[in-house]
């Protein structure tokens, strides 16, 4: 995978507590967050990060027709939400509004995807501590996810 996501342009970090999305500097640590949603733009001027994010989603099943055409101009918006699915492992995550199949090898692509660009807005200084928690929650479940569908998917 190359990626070296010089090309993330206006990461949003938004929260969503009893329904509504919030900005997730404003919410203090003891709400209890449903769902964490990032949204930015994959710019390619320089460098690979938005061929890279089509080369993944490409060998996605749902999500090949729906970012065929995805480009520098269109919104990347990524939702983590708890589930209790028995076909996700603890999490649902969903690209643009469409929900990312766990139970297929191509969940290994989207979770190095997302590990990747959240490791790298992490390293950012410019993000508020309370919005780097966001970021490394979703690192941490990517991760999670990750790592548990090595032990089922083949």
């Amino acid at each position: 995978m190359n990626i070296n996501f010089t090309g993330i342009k206006d990461p949003q970090i938004l929260v969503s507590r009893k329904g509504s999305l919030l900005n997730a500097g404003n919410i203090g640590s003891d709400e209890k967050i449903h769902t964490i949603r990032m949204k930015c733009y994959l710019d390619n001027t320089n460098n690979n990060d938005l061929n890279e994010f089509k080369r993944v989603v490409s060998k996605t099943p749902n999500l090949s027709e729906k970012f065929n055409n995805f480009s520098n101009n269109d919104c990347l918006q990524i939702d983590i939400s708890p589930s209790s699915r028995p076909q996700n492992f603890g999490y649902s995550i969903n690209f643009n509004g469409e929900e990312v199949t766990q139970w297929d090898k191509s969940i290994f692509g989207i979770c190095t995807f997302l590990c990747a660009i959240t490791r790298f807005l992490l390293k950012n200084n410019e993000l508020t501590p309370n919005i780097q928690k966001y970021i490394k929650a979703m690192n941490i479940i990517s991760d999670k996810i990750g790592q548990e569908s090595l032990k089922y998917v083949k």
